[in-house]
């Protein structure tokens, strides 16, 4: 059983205000803990019993506290718990170096599940450095860590960005500035190094971005629908990358 104290904490880190203050954050996929729970950032893991029985494997060697079914559906951000939950601390600050071959920025996407799936598609593709200005969603959201499913522990974020500047200093480092624009005119990519902008798909890229950019890239469509998803896009966009 949990004290009370302990189940307000997790109950608390549901709200971003409290994870920051903390600078903690929830995964309640077991399989992704399993593979971070030897990690520096892994600080607590809480298992039902039927799931510590289930999930063995994935415990061998780590210290759980054991927790019942409703604790655990008031503690786990999912509606649909998976019968483990653990406490990571937050990951720290990396520093960008200019020599990789491209980044992602993106630029007011507000749904934590396509910020998610973002980190998931960029990691699948190699693409490890991710900057996200402020009006982006949380990168802790728990609905952001379960989409990404895992890849937030595999990739590098940079959260409240100027992406202003940003552009400014990759510009400094002979990156090409490519927005993703779906009224765009060029449909093929150049070489070098390409830092990709991202835009919602309520609102797009900003102007003031759109006006450092150095293509407007589009991706080309047979469809009547007017866009793509942002995380679909920057998939579609990074494989075309890759395939060069």
């Amino acid at each position: 059983m949990l004290t009370h104290k302990e189940l307000d904490w997790l109950k608390s880190l549901q709200v971003k205000k409290d994870r920051d203050q903390e600078q903690c954050f929830l995964v309640d996929n077991p399989k992704v803990i399993s593979e971070h729970n030897k990690s520096q950032y892994f600080k607590k893991l809480y298992v039902t019993e039927s799931a510590s029985l289930k999930y063995q494997k994935y415990w061998a060697n780590t210290d759980y506290t054991i927790i019942n079914e409703i604790e655990l559906k008031k503690i786990s951000p999912s509606t649909t718990p998976q019968g483990a939950i653990a406490v990571f601390a937050f990951l720290p600050a990396k520093k960008f170096n200019y020599t990789t071959s491209a980044v992602l920025l993106l630029d007011g996407i507000q749904d934590p599940g396509n910020v998610g799936t973002i980190l998931r598609t960029a990691d699948w593709f190699g693409v490890k450095n991710i900057f996200l200005n402020s009006t982006c969603a949380d990168i802790y959201n728990p609905k952001t860590i379960a989409s990404s499913m895992g890849s937030i522990f595999n990739v590098k974020f940079y959260q409240n960005q100027n992406l202003l500047e940003v552009i400014e200093d990759l510009k400094k480092n002979d990156y090409k500035i490519i927005a993703s624009d779906s009224h765009g005119q060029d449909n093929t990519l150049p070489t070098g190094k390409l830092a990709i902008i991202i835009g919602s798909e309520a609102h797009g890229i900003s102007a003031e971005l759109m006006t450092l950019a150095d293509q407007r890239y589009q991706i080309k469509g047979h469809g009547q629908t007017e866009s793509l998803n942002a995380a679909v896009a920057t998939g579609i966009i990074l494989y075309q990358i890759n395939s060069r």
